[in-house]
């Protein structure tokens, strides 16, 4: 694995240092991820939001990341018919 000589940018916030340190998720880190795997898994996130089944890049496990929405494209769709109208 390669060395780094910078510091990780995500590592440049005081929040962001709780959940990660020398470029690897603290114990914090992992059990917010944790808690966020349980949450979508009982079906708790909004709507908008998906998950995608990806791949390790060194384990080549399967795995899933939750990606939200943060712009409904239906509500500018709907907005735009009303104006229409």
């Amino acid at each position: 694995m390669a060395t780094f000589t910078e510091r990780d940018p995500a590592e440049r916030s005081a929040f962001n240092r709780i959940f990660y340190r020398d470029r690897r998720p603290t114990r914090m880190g992992h059990w917010v991820s944790q808690f966020f795997c349980w949450w979508a898994r009982v079906g708790l996130p909004p709507r908008a939001w998906v998950a995608l089944n990806v791949r390790g890049l060194e384990s080549e496990r399967p795995g899933r990341a939750l990606i939200g929405n943060q712009a409904d494209a239906n509500k500018s769709s709907c907005a735009d018919q009303a104006s229409a109208v």
